[in-house]
């Protein structure tokens, strides 16, 4: 009968592991046939260099290959190639034919450009159906010694500052990580330092750039509370309102153990305690890893 017990309750205990690791597997097994069925493709150009006058050819070489082993692609397709102006419009467009994974070409610069950074943009019809941010892009500077530059000076676009909760958002009643960027006019890192202020003006925490603008601070966000940055770039105090924490969800925090290792903490509403959570682990969408854990008291 003693045996009997111990034997039932290793049976209460292993089963439910062994249910979350068969569930891992088959997440893991949707996940592999889903990149098996969708091709991500990236686009490697070579410029012959980076510098040009209005007038002049660009050489270039396109290598298409996929996006997790970077093997080359063996597609016949087209690339387009584009030059955006500062406004982020086209004013040139061109088709490369691609054989076995790459093509190259060439286009002459206009002699009407003005002188300024533009973007070398390349992608394929397969990569119009994703996020622009997925396309191959190089900034590749243009002079036009018969026109004048329509670079806009700094003083037209005032600083700011953008915030960036870890994780996406930050969660009402939980402390979490709060990274920031402060810039100038032309988009460059301008460093700042400041404080967190609350609708009634008290202040929270205080913060201040690392290098390029960028830093982070920690802060807990509570229900119905508004909070503010009163941040002093270039002499000047500027005032931003910080993202609103959100009151159901998850929060996650990465910290760099040492040797190699990071320790991984999940935190959530109390809507999802005693909720399975799984960890997935990927690189360049190549699955390394799953792990599952069990959410209690948050």
């Amino acid at each position: 009968m003693k045996s009997f017990k111990v034997l039932l309750f290793f049976l209460l205990i292993v089963s439910p592991i062994l249910a979350q690791n068969q569930f891992s597997d088959d997440l893991q097994q949707q996940f592999n046939n889903y990149q098996a069925k969708v091709v991500q493709e990236k686009l490697f150009v070579h410029l012959n260099k980076s510098f040009y006058l209005a007038g002049e050819s660009i050489w270039f070489k396109i290598y298409d290959v996929d996006a997790s082993f970077h093997r080359p692609l063996s597609l016949n397709t087209i690339t387009y190639v584009e030059i955006l102006n500062q406004d982020l419009k086209s004013i040139y467009q061109t088709k490369i034919v691609m054989f076995n994974g790459s093509g190259s070409g060439s286009l002459i610069l206009p002699g009407f450009l003005s002188s300024g950074n533009y973007i070398f943009r390349a992608y394929t019809s397969w990569m119009r159906n994703f996020s622009p941010e997925f396309y191959y892009e190089q900034t590749i500077h243009i002079v036009n010694t018969l026109r004048l530059s329509t670079n806009i000076p700094n003083s037209h676009f005032p600083p700011v500052i953008d915030f960036f909760p870890e994780g996406g958002y930050s969660l009402v009643g939980f402390k979490g990580e709060i990274a920031f960027k402060a810039m100038n006019g032309e988009g460059i890192g301008i460093d700042c330092k400041g404080v967190i202020v609350n609708q009634k003006n008290d202040t929270i925490s205080e913060f201040q750039s690392l290098r390029s603008g960028m830093g982070h601070f920690e802060l807990k966000q509570e229900k119905d509370v508004t909070y503010y940055a009163l941040v002093r770039m270039n002499d000047s105090l500027l005032k931003f309102k910080l993202p609103d924490a959100h009151e159901k969800g998850f929060i996650m925090h990465v910290l760099d153990g040492g040797n190699g290792k990071f320790n991984i903490t999940v935190q959530a509403s109390t809507d999802f305690n005693n909720t399975t959570i799984y960890l997935f682990t990927q690189t360049r969408q190549v699955l390394k890893n799953i792990q599952s854990s069990q959410l209690k008291n948050g």
